[in-house]
């Protein structure tokens, strides 16, 4: 059986590098942005139990004090949380801009939105 594909030189968008991390994003997304409001959640509840109060009353009795927070388990785990957050934002921008600015951009913002996107599947 002949290859159907035009060059056989040129990879398939599944086996391009350039696009493999997008296209495993966007199969994720939904896990993604589910993963990442029960962790704030999580930690937000968390700290109430431990510290009595909110993350912000905490952080801002702690920079009042000069206390530094470097280097510590919760840092860790809210640097964490906001690289997730930022890769998450990145691509929803992306999104935008292709909406706004592509000319299909409405179509394909749709097509994406009910593929990936939706909180539902």
């Amino acid at each position: 059986m002949a290859n159907t594909r035009p060059n056989k030189n040129i990879p398939t968008q599944e086996e391009n590098p350039l696009f493999h991390d997008t296209w495993k994003l966007l199969k994720n997304y939904r896990d993604a942005v589910w993963n990442l409001e029960l962790a704030v959640q999580q930690v937000r509840s968390t700290f109430e139990i431990e510290y009595g109060s909110s993350i912000e009353e905490f952080l801002d009795s702690m920079y009042i004090a000069g206390a530094d927070v470097g280097g510590t388990k919760l840092e860790n785990y809210a640097k964490s949380i906001e690289r997730s957050n930022k890769m998450l934002t990145l691509l929803n921008s992306a999104v935008d801009i292709l909406r706004s600015k592509h000319k299909h951009g409405e179509q394909y913002y749709w097509i994406l939105y009910y593929s990936y996107l939706s909180p539902q599947q």
